[in-house]
């Protein structure tokens, strides 16, 4: 090992100073070494022995197989000296193959999924289609028979028909037809509806329990009689028939029309003073009603219906005296027409 004659720095193995680049003598072909100085001598010392000849350079050590071998001995600048190059990364490890595993073939498994996938997706696709008919069939089936049933027709499975006018069929009138025989048409009173009723009572000369329910209304016996507790202006009594009927005459016994020795029905309670007679139409037609137990009527023009809506419009004040009522009574009504000539 030696130092560079030019720069100074520490000599390598190659044949030029890896510092400045000045070539090494005697390592290089063409360039004399450098004459080793004389040796000065004193008196009293020795003469020098004389220079031997050079050693023989050690070789440089193997490489290793996978390391980085040195970089090339060329002239260099020390501006261009790099560092040695990073050593490359080991081989990886060599890893074992998995052992093989014990879950099922995954494509075998997907195949059969898919499989009955594909069978639901088929068995799927034939029911729509078999519903599909049906609902067509039963489509054309419930046309057929809308067209074939009448206008009054009154019901279906699916629910209630209405006719264009929105009505019900039980609300509706008969279709155009003749009249039949004109006559008494409370035989064919099917429901009467009010707005209440008042609690029985007791009569006082036969001690029998008296009721004043809505039947009594066309019960043909003037003597019973509904009544309801109070000023009943304002509410409706709501009659429904059997079938439509052409009505042309109403009335009605407007109080309680029972009397006996001592008491005396319709000058005890509330009396009806005026109505409105409604027809399933919209026909409207008034009437007033004076003190007179007898049967009050009017004739109105003849129409179709089937409900005939009362709308009590007035009544009189209760009964004066300790025996007074504040109840408003209707012992019968009167309803003349007639229905569909066969």
């Amino acid at each position: 090992m030696g130092y560079c004659t030019n720069c100074g720095h520490e000599l390598g193995i190659g044949r030029f100073c890896t510092n400045c680049g000045q070539p090494i003598a005697g390592r290089h072909s063409g360039v004399p070494a450098s004459p080793a100085p004389e040796p000065v001598t004193t008196p009293g010392t020795p003469a020098a022995a004389p220079p031997t000849a050079p050693a023989h350079a050690v070789p440089p050590a193997p490489q290793l197989p996978g390391a980085t071998p040195p970089p090339a001995r060329f002239p260099l600048y020390a501006d261009s000296v790099t560092g040695p190059r990073p050593s490359a990364p080991p081989p990886p490890p060599t890893m074992a193959a998995p052992p093989p595993s014990e879950e099922p073939d995954g494509d075998r498994t997907r195949g059969s999924i898919g499989w009955l996938v594909a069978m639901i997706a088929g068995v799927s696709a034939v029911i729509a289609v078999v519903v599909g008919l049906v609902m067509v069939l039963d489509g054309d089936s419930d046309r057929a028979a809308d067209r074939a049933a009448p206008a009054s027709s009154i019901k279906e499975d699916r629910g209630e028909r209405r006719n264009g006018d929105g009505r019900k069929p039980d609300d509706a009138p008969a279709p155009s037809a003749e009249p039949g025989p004109v006559g008494d048409v409370t035989p064919l009173i099917r429901k009467i509806k009010v707005p209440g009723e008042a609690p029985p009572s007791t009569d006082a000369q036969t001690g029998e329990p008296v009721t004043f329910e809505a039947a009594h209304l066309n019960d043909d016996d003037e003597t019973t009689c509904w009544r309801v507790a109070g000023d009943a202006s304002g509410e409706s009594v709501t009659v429904t028939f059997d079938e439509p009927v052409q009505v042309s005459e109403v009335g009605m016994v407007n109080g309680y029309a029972k009397s006996y020795p001592g008491y005396d029905g319709y000058a005890l309670n509330r009396r009806v003073l005026a109505v409105s007679w409604v027809f399933d139409d919209g026909t409207s037609v008034s009437q007033e009603l004076g003190d007179d137990r007898a049967m009050q009527s009017m004739t109105v023009p003849p129409t179709w219906t089937k409900k005939l809506t009362i709308e009590i419009v007035e009544v009189s004040p209760p009964g004066e005296g300790p025996l007074g009522k504040d109840y408003t009574a209707i012992s019968e009504l009167m309803i003349s027409g007639a229905t569909a000539a066969e």
